[in-house]
């Protein structure tokens, strides 16, 4: 097989091995002979990454070289401990021809370069690979699953434990996730019902008093702390709309709530409107409601004293609510 390079090299801790180092791993090969890889030893994550929970030098490697054998990859492989970002690249101490990063970690490439050319070598070319996603268009990283929230394959572990809401997250959640309307119903009621979720006592009566029949309806029978309505009849709701029920505590989102939704999300068609009814808080069902749900939905809620806000569920809002979700705490 005839190869771009003859030796590129690569940086990483690996630690765990994930499948997003694995294609990394796998692409560097594809396009080289053979492949340097620094492997950041225990002083470099004691200088830059000591609070991170980074397994040790010897497990990382041992790991790594499992993978290399595993996929005929380590008879072509020198795996070099490096202090520092730019290790022995910089000191021109074997041949490499390129240099091989992920979109995240173009700055190292950058600094080896930077050193080359004080020490007098030549820049070396940069390839840069894409970030491989998980589920909820989150880029697969170690630092998400060191933490808990990602397993080895990309999936959020959200759906395995109950998230507590900090109160610092708290304080951003008051400020409007998307548009907010504070003129009615003028734009809202040209969406089609069955794009329509709201969350919300408040906002759910004002929906239903419109006329307008939500796909989805998250109750609580409480507002301001002062329960408003003792039944779904009281919001005048049609009457055949299927009903869901979930418990969840304030300022927090449980595994049932997950489990509901993503329930309601496989059934979430036809003619059949729903209402989930939550014994605890429904307001952080937000979040989870835009990344479970297919793109095209609008999620209303309302913002206290000023209005509607509408979330359009998009990649984007997406990577948003991942991104505050990362930030609860399991």
């Amino acid at each position: 097989m005839a190869y771009q390079y003859k030796l590129v090299a690569i940086g990483g801790t690996f630690g765990p091995l994930h499948k997003g180092h694995e294609a990394f791993l796998t692409f560097a090969f594809s396009v080289s002979e053979h492949v340097l890889i620094g492997l950041t030893s225990d002083i470099y994550i004691k200088n830059y990454k000591n609070d991170l929970q980074i397994p040790p030098f010897a497990e990382r490697k041992k790991t790594l070289e499992a993978f290399l054998k595993n996929n005929n990859f380590f008879d072509r492989s020198i795996i070099v401990p490096i202090n520092t970002v730019e290790g022995p690249v910089a000191d021109n101490t074997y041949p490499v021809e390129a240099l091989i990063v992920t979109d995240n970690t173009q700055f190292g490439a950058e600094v080896v370069n930077k050193k080359r050319a004080e020490r007098g070598f030549s820049s070396l070319p940069i390839i840069s690979m894409p970030l491989v996603k998980g589920n909820a268009d989150l880029p697969l990283a170690s630092t998400h699953i060191r933490t808990g929230f990602m397993d080895m394959y990309g999936n959020p572990t959200w759906f395995s434990h109950n998230l507590q809401l900090p109160i610092p997250v708290r304080e951003d959640l008051q400020k409007p996730f998307g548009t907010l309307h504070t003129n009615g119903f003028a734009a809202i009621s040209k969406i089609p019902s069955e794009k329509i979720i709201t969350v919300g006592d408040v906002t759910t009566k004002r929906f239903l008093d419109a006329h307008i029949f939500p796909k989805l309806s998250v109750i609580d029978y409480v507002v301001e702390r002062q329960q408003t309505h003792k039944t779904k009849n009281d919001f005048g709701f049609k009457g055949n709309e299927k009903i869901f029920s979930v418990k969840n505590p304030p300022g927090s989102l449980t595994i049932d709530v997950w489990r509901v939704l993503l329930k309601i999300v496989e059934i979430i068609s036809g003619d059949t409107t729903y209402i989930l009814e939550v014994a605890g808080e429904e307001d952080l069902l937000v979040l989870p409601l835009i990344l479970v749900l297919p793109e095209g939905f609008k999620i209303f809620y309302g913002q206290p004293k000023k209005g509607l806000v509408e979330v359009e569920v998009t990649k984007e809002a997406k990577k948003k609510a991942a991104g505050i979700l990362n930030r609860f705490v399991g």
